[in-house]
């Protein structure tokens, strides 16, 4: 699965994978916030705004 599907229509256990994979790899962690800036502006993408936040705090 690509970041965007996990975080749109990804299960718990997704979530948490994409979460280890993030703590280890900056690469993922680019990824999901360029996937997710064009989204953090629409309040109804709580998941993206979610996922772009935690990451810029560093989880």
């Amino acid at each position: 699965m690509c970041v965007d599907d996990v975080i749109l229509r990804g299960l718990w256990e997704d979530w948490v994978e994409l979460h280890q994979a993030a703590e280890a790899s900056e690469a993922v962690r680019d990824a999901i916030l360029q996937v997710c800036e064009s989204h953090v502006g629409d309040p109804y993408n709580q998941r993206y705004l979610f996922w772009f936040k935690n990451v810029q705090a560093g989880f």
